[in-house]
């Protein structure tokens, strides 16, 4: 199984995470993780289509706010269900923790 797909389900078990999605082709997307069912081993199989290898990184805000949008993130959640995955690096600047491949 891989370090994404591991990590992704830790959080899918949890609270809904939304988060900034960074591609290794150098773009960007805003969205939730998804849910479990929606995590195939490869990627994702429900409304997006992402797959496994070409997430660059993930960032994760403890707030989102954009016009009537305003999200919270639980980081302190997020901390302890990435820490069980091996193979992922979790580095925290102020209220962002920015996950990546180990």
């Amino acid at each position: 199984m891989s370090c994404w797909r591991k990590a992704f389900i830790e959080l899918a078990a949890g609270e809904d995470i939304f988060a900034c999605w960074y591609t290794k082709e150098g773009g960007y997307i805003y969205m939730y993780v998804p849910e479990i069912e929606e995590i195939g081993e490869d990627g994702f199989q429900g409304k997006s289509k992402l797959q496994f290898g070409e997430i660059e990184k993930i960032d994760i805000l403890r707030t989102f706010k954009h016009g009537n949008i305003d999200l919270q993130n639980d980081l302190a959640f997020v901390k302890a269900a990435l820490n069980k995955v091996e193979g992922i690096s979790v580095i925290e600047a102020g209220d962002v923790l920015s996950v990546e491949l180990a």
